[in-house]
């Protein structure tokens, strides 16, 4: 079985499926009787599993299936994906986003010679398109000998890698410097948190992402919700929408 699910932000992506395998049992929990439940037997098990892993605070489309659609996962892990981000000019921070370990020294407006202008903005942008290398956060699941760089990171011994990514295109939906505000279209692999970093740095200062929405991987997005029946699953205090597409295999 295929499923999508809107991810709210502040939970990890490993709460999220958790919350939904623990829904998808339910029926079946329901259905045990009571003579069951006391002989201690419990619902079948639901294998399930996801394609491409959504930060905390990232807020948006996953992909999951359960049982023996869970081999599709492979290729659509590889697929393109869409975002929508907004990038603050005025902040900096160890991970380049809002869940730092370390947030810098906020940034001056006073230091940027001048507030750039759209143009300069979108002249900078275009010179991404294509498959530009740029350099990772030390806090990244991006693993290098064996080890995520974020393990790395903790223990205060940071290792800077610089990657090639792949960027189809962007649309500027608003810009009030020190806020822009992008949708990007990037290839697998592409991590957002490097371009809004690499951007402020080309304006003369810093940045980070104070917010990010995935809407899209490859033919998936987040308007299957308006045409599909929505479940909610709960984690804490975050409700979790997800669709179910039904089995492909």
């Amino acid at each position: 079985m295929l499923l999508l699910i809107h991810k709210p932000s502040g939970i990890t992506s490993h709460d999220a499926i958790s919350a939904v395998k623990k829904y998808l049992r339910q029926p079946a929990r329901d259905a045990l009787t009571e003579q069951e439940k006391s002989a201690g037997i419990k619902p079948p098990k639901i294998k399930i599993g996801h394609a491409g892993t959504l930060d905390p605070l990232a807020s948006g489309l996953m992909i999951a299936a359960t049982d023996k659609d869970t081999k599709l996962l492979h290729s659509l892990t590889g697929s393109d994906k869409t975002y929508e981000t907004t990038i603050d000019f005025s902040q900096r921070s160890d991970t380049r986003d809002l869940d730092y370990r370390k947030l810098l020294e906020p940034i001056d407006p006073s230091m940027y010679e001048d507030i750039p202008p759209l143009s300069q903005i979108e002249e900078i942008l275009d010179t991404l398109i294509g498959t530009p290398s740029l350099p990772l956060t030390p806090f990244s699941a991006k693993k290098f000998e064996g080890k995520k760089l974020y393990e790395y990171a903790r223990e205060g011994k940071p290792i800077f890698l610089t990657i090639p990514m792949t960027i189809y295109g962007y649309k500027v939906l608003d810009y009030q410097f020190p806020l822009l505000k992008l949708k990007l279209h990037v290839g697998s692999g592409t991590y957002i948190r490097s371009i809004g970093h690499w951007l402020g740095t080309q304006i003369g200062g810093d940045a980070i992402l104070i917010s990010l929405k995935r809407i899209s991987i490859g033919d998936h997005s987040l308007d299957f919700f308006e045409q599909k029946t929505i479940h909610i699953a709960q984690w804490d205090d975050k409700k979790i929408e997800y669709v179910i597409l039904g089995d492909i295999i």
